[in-house]
C-alpha cells in the first residue's frame, strides 16, 4: 500500500498517512535545536517496493526558540483520498508553510513499458496474418488465380500497416515526454513561487517580532512608571500613618463616642470598632433585620461595601475593609442565606469616606449594605 512519510535532518523517516483513504495526520517534530540555523524537512511517497519520491522539501531559516526554550515545530497533512495533498508547517505557533501538492503525478505509472508490449504484440499479430495469407495463397494456388502482383500488394499493405503502428507509437512516446517535460516545469515553477511564498512569510514574521519587541518595551517602561507611583503612594501614606500615630500619642484625637447600626429603607449600614474586623452586638442586630428582607425575595441584588477610618493608628486600611464586607457576608451565608443573583462585594478602604474629623472616625469604620429589586437600579 502507497503512504507518505516524513524526515528531518536525514534522520529515519516517520511514517505519516496511507494513500488508500481519504485522512489527516498532525506530528509535532522535536529535532531542531534552539541553537539551530537551518533544517530541512523532507516528505516522501512511499511505493509498493518501498521507492521513495520526494513530494517536497520545506527549507527551516527562520529558527527561533518556542516558550519551552526549544522551537515548537508542528506538521500537519491532509489528503481528500484521491488527487491532492495539503501540507501545513507551523514554527512555534506559527504558520511558516502551506501547500497543495498533486498527488497524481507522483503516482503515474511510465507508460513506455505498457506501449512497448502493445506495439509488439501488434506486430506479432501482423506477421502471423502475413505468414497465414502467404500460406493460404500458396495453398490454393492451384485452385484460384491470384496473381503475383496482388500477392505483393497484400504484403505491402500489411507492411504498412505495422510501419504505421510503429510512427503512431513514436508519435505518443514522443506527446508523453513531452507531457513529462511540461509536468517538470510546472512543478519547479510552483516550487519557486512558494519559496517567495515562504520567504515573505518569514518576513513578515520578523515584522511581527520586532513589533511585539517594542510592545514589550513600552509596557515595561509603563509597568516601571506605575511602580515607581506607587512607591510614591506608600511612601506618603507611610508619612501620613506616622503623622496620625504621633497626632495619637500626644493625645490630640479624643476618645470616640459608639454609634449604632442602623436600617433605612433599601439601605443599612452597620458600623466596627477601631482596627477590628468583628461584628458588634449593634451590627448583628441590623443584620438580622436585612437577613428577613433577602429571605423573603431570593431575586434581589446586593451589594456589600466596606470602609475604613481616615485618620487614627488603623493599619492596613484596604485590607481591614476587605475583611469587615467578607464578615457581613459570611455572617448571611451562615445564617441560610442563598442568593440567586451573585453580590457585589468590595473592600474600598478609606476612598468613600464620611468624614475628615479626626474625632468622628466612627462613621467611617462602617459596612453599607445596599439592596436593590431590579438589576437596572443595581
Amino acid at each position: 500500500m502507497d503512504f507518505t512519510c516524513v524526515e528531518i535532518k536525514n534522520v529515519k523517516y516517520i511514517k505519516l498517512i496511507p494513500l488508500d483513504r481519504k485522512c489527516k495526520k498532525e506530528l509535532d517534530l522535536t529535532t531542531i535545536h534552539r541553537e539551530q540555523e537551518l533544517a530541512y524537512l523532507n516528505i516522501y511517497y512511499v511505493d509498493n517496493n518501498k521507492n521513495k519520491k520526494l513530494l517536497k522539501c520545506v527549507e527551516i531559516n527562520n529558527i527561533r526558540p518556542g516558550s519551552s526554550g526549544i522551537p515548537e515545530l508542528h506538521l500537519s497533512v491532509y489528503y481528500d483520498g484521491s488527487q491532492f495533498y495539503k501540507i501545513v508547517l507551523k514554527l512555534n505557533g506559527f504558520i511558516y508553510h502551506n501547500s497543495v501538492v498533486d498527488i497524481k503525478q507522483f503516482r503515474k505509472k511510465p507508460p513506455r513499458f505498457a506501449n512497448t508490449i502493445l506495439i509488439t504484440l501488434a506486430l506479432i499479430v501482423l506477421s502471423l496474418l502475413v505468414f497465414f495469407s502467404v500460406k493460404t495463397l500458396k495453398n490454393n494456388r492451384s485452385g484460384s488465380i491470384v496473381s503475383d502482383s496482388q500477392i505483393n500488394k497484400d504484403i505491402e499493405t500489411e507492411q504498412a500497416a505495422v510501419e504505421q503502428a510503429a510512427a503512431d507509437q513514436a508519435a505518443a512516446d514522443q506527446a508523453a515526454a513531452d507531457q513529462a517535460a511540461a509536468d517538470q516545469q510546472a512543478a519547479v515553477e510552483q516550487t519557486a513561487a512558494e519559496q517567495t511564498a515562504a520567504e515573505q512569510t518569514a518576513s513578515d514574521q520578523a515584522a511581527a517580532d520586532q513589533v511585539a519587541s517594542d510592545q514589550a518595551a513600552v509596557d515595561q517602561a509603563m509597568a516601571d512608571q506605575a511602580t515607581a507611583e506607587q512607591a510614591a503612594s506608600e511612601q506618603a501614606a507611610s508619612e501620613q500613618a506616622a503623622s496620625e500615630q504621633a497626632a495619637s500619642d500626644e493625645g490630640l484625637l479624643e476618645e470616640e463616642p459608639a454609634i449604632e447600626s442602623e436600617l433605612v429603607d433599601d439601605k443599612a449600614i452597620v458600623y466596627f470598632n477601631p482596627n477590628q474586623s468583628d461584628l458588634t452586638a449593634s451590627a448583628r442586630s441590623i443584620l438580622y433585620q436585612v437577613l428577613q428582607i433577602l429571605k423573603q425575595d431570593g431575586n434581589l441584588y446586593v451589594e456589600i461595601t466596606g470602609h475604613c477610618a481616615y485618620y487614627g493608628t488603623e493599619k492596613g486600611r484596604q485590607e481591614i475593609s476587605t475583611h469587615r464586607a467578607e464578615n457581613v457576608y459570611t455572617f448571611f451565608i451562615n445564617n441560610g442565606w442563598v442568593p440567586v443573583n451573585k453580590p457585589r462585594l468590595a473592600g474600598l478602604g478609606h476612598q468613600q469616606i464620611v468624614t475628615k474629623d479626626p474625632n468622628r472616625q466612627n462613621l467611617n469604620r462602617r459596612v453599607e449594605i445596599i439592596i436593590k429589586s431590579t438589576k437596572e437600579e443595581y
